[in-house]
């Protein structure tokens, strides 16, 4: 058995592991899927606010 194969094996287990618990604990990982969920459209938020911020700035240089 070469390297590649036992790593390919190991992702096979923990995938198959992480499914195994995820039926058995669902409501956690909700909850995990939740709070990525947010973090992502938090960033996203976070990105197009700071956008929106700085062409305020620029055009109000601009209009000086």
């Amino acid at each position: 058995m070469n390297t590649a194969l036992g790593l390919v094996i190991m992702a096979q287990l923990a995938l198959t592991m992480f499914i195994i618990w995820g039926y058995m604990h669902e409501d956690l990982f909700v909850a995990l899927e939740n709070r990525m969920f947010a973090r992502r459209v938090s960033r996203r938020a976070a990105k197009k606010l700071r956008l929106i911020v700085n062409e305020k700035r620029t055009s109000g240089e601009d209009a000086a």
